[in-house]
């Protein structure tokens, strides 16, 4: 029995291992029949993914595609267009070149029917002192205390005495009287001759006796130019130096009308002084004025010298002016610029002593070639002529005086000098008269103390003017620093130029004008010599122009290979203005 369990046990283990062995097998071959469905399966999956990707890039490649070529047609689109617009920048440059030209010939084939053309040695060249105010004229006090005028009583007394240097000579007015005869008949014109009439009635003078010129008789002299169909022309038109070399230029003015430039000298005006200008200042529409003080020491407002008058004068007529042109400042130094201080109160520097002076006066005649006995323009004669050349008062007094020099060296700060206002050299338009003399920041009055802070205000206030000035058309220049003649020996004016250079001309910048005061020349009328130190040295400052004294005709210049001289007439009288005219 128990070997029948047994085998039945056995046979039952055996059948279960046969069965299991049996579904082993089943379930392998299963499995070897499963795999290949799932291998299969596995590839279509996986190639259904690459059909996918295949597909994706190709769809990509297409988006590329028309992206670039978009951007081509995009990118040709803007070359032709750029080209399209190239061609018509260039068609209308060449249609507006092409009508440019045609302008300008029909522009300069009218200019040429409309305006004549003068060689510059036919430019008319008047220069004006500070004018004189008409109420100061009238009283005569406009000769109290002012080195400006000065000058001008001292340029009528060497005018008296030598005809051939000074246009206001007495014996030359005598000399050309017939002539003014002659020509008055000859011009034939009404109106002209009114008008000289009207001048030469209008002259003033002072209590003194000496001539000056006025503010009415300077307007009246304008509005006389004008009748005489004279216009205003750039004085550096006169010559040309586009070669580097200075030649005789050309100057265009409207048909019937006749060249003229005109010029200022000694504009650092006195202020506080009712004789002249205190000041020149701007408003607030950014034109120009001047402060000057009446006869009752108030401080008014006004257009009361050249400069002033001339820009009044030329916007009530346009027409007056060719081409924006204004006229020359020659601008001084020793006593301020435009009626502001340059020097702090008491300061001596650059100040001429006494004998200084006088040996510019005795070098004049040695200069010029004339005889030392002349006194007049140019030539001074001896020390010993005392007061009687050409600006020695005026140098010897005011603000020359007071110093023992020694030939010709300049007084250095610190040195003993005058204190008078008259020859300190420090006063300022700082303040408004009496009213305002305790606030230095307003122009038009005489303050007790010139500070650093005051001078370098001043210094503030010049460069908005001559910025102004500029702007307008004025030439500016220089017309030495202590207001002397150059007809000196060459330390003297090296002393005077290196101060004006140092103390004007960083403030005025670049200028090649030099007016020569005092009918001093630095050479002879045969020219000016590169042997000659003073000349050199002046050139060597950038002076191409030199404007000096010339009455013997109407209008002169000369030129040489670096530099151009202008004569110019000195109208410091309403009859020296008639003598010049009636040189034509």
């Amino acid at each position: 029995m128990t070997d029948n369990k047994n085998r039945r046990r056995n046979s039952s283990g055996d059948s279960r291992k046969a069965d299991g062995k049996n579904s082993g097998m089943q379930e392998l071959r299963t499995g070897d029949e499963q795999k290949p469905e799932q291998d299969e399966e596995r590839l279509a999956r996986e190639r259904a993914r690459r059909r996918r990707r295949r597909q994706e890039m190709a769809r990509r490649r297409r988006k590329r595609r028309r992206i670039i070529r978009m951007v081509r047609i995009f990118l040709c689109i803007v070359a032709a267009v750029l080209g399209f617009a190239g061609v018509m920048a260039v068609v209308g440059k060449y249609r507006r070149d092409k009508a440019k030209t045609e302008s300008d010939a029909a522009a300069a084939k009218a200019t040429a029917q409309t305006m004549d053309t003068y060689p510059g040695s036919e430019v008319l060249n008047l220069t004006f002192p500070v004018l004189t105010l008409d109420e100061a004229a009238t009283s005569g006090t406009s000769q109290s205390g002012s080195a400006d005028q000065d000058e001008t009583s001292d340029q009528n007394r060497a005018a008296d005495q030598d005809d051939s240097s000074d246009p206001g000579g007495t014996s030359e007015d005598n000399d050309t009287s017939d002539q003014n005869g002659t020509a008055d008949q000859e011009d034939g014109t009404e109106d002209a001759d009114s008008a000289d009439e009207s001048i030469a009635e209008s002259s003033s003078s002072g209590t003194d006796g000496v001539s000056v010129l006025t503010v009415t008789e300077f307007k009246e002299i304008l509005q006389d130019l004008y009748r005489r169909n004279y216009v205003l022309v750039d004085p550096e038109s006169i010559a040309d130096s586009g070669d580097g070399t200075m030649k005789e230029g050309k100057v265009s003015v409207p048909i019937g009308k006749k060249p003229l430039t005109i010029t200022e000298t000694g504009a650092g005006y006195t202020p506080g002084y009712d004789g002249h200008a205190d000041s020149l200042t701007q408003k607030e529409d950014g034109s120009l004025t001047n402060t000057y003080t009446d006869s009752d020491g108030k401080v008014q407002t006004g257009d009361v010298d050249v400069i002033t008058c001339l820009d009044a004068f030329i916007r009530e007529h346009p027409d007056f002016s060719s081409q924006d042109a204004r006229g020359v400042i020659a601008v001084t130094g020793q006593n301020g610029m435009f009626g502001y201080a340059l020097e702090v109160s008491g300061s001596q520097a650059g100040k001429l002593s006494a004998d200084a002076v006088r040996e510019v006066q005795e070098n004049e005649a040695r200069y010029s070639g004339s005889d030392t006995g002349d006194t007049g323009t140019g030539s001074t004669g001896s020390a010993d002529a005392g007061t009687e050349g050409t600006g020695t008062e005026s140098m010897e007094s005011g603000a020359f005086s007071g110093t023992d020099g020694s030939g010709t060296n300049l007084i250095q700060p610190g040195n003993v000098g005058d204190d008078s206002e008259e020859s300190s050299g420090t006063e300022s338009v700082s303040a408004d008269s009496t009213e305002n003399a305790d606030n230095p920041g307003s122009a038009g009055g005489v303050t007790s103390e010139i500070t650093e802070t005051q001078v370098e205000q001043n210094k503030e206030t010049l460069s908005s003017l001559i910025k102004a000035l500029r702007n307008e058309g004025w030439c500016l220049a220089s017309g030495t620093y202590a207001d002397i003649s150059y007809a000196g020996d060459y330390e003297l004016i090296k002393a005077d130029a290196d101060n004006w250079e140092e103390k004007i001309g960083s403030l005025l910048g670049n200028t090649d004008i030099l007016v020569l005061p005092h009918g001093g020349d630095i050479g002879s009328w045969s020219g000016y010599s590169d042997g000659d130190s003073r000349y050199e040295y002046l050139k060597s400052l950038g002076f191409r122009y030199f404007m000096t004294e010339n009455d013997q005709e109407l209008t002169w210049i000369q030129t040489g290979k670096d530099y151009v001289r202008i004569g110019m007439h000195t109208i410091y009288t309403a009859d020296v203005y008639q003598t010049v005219m009636n040189l034509q």
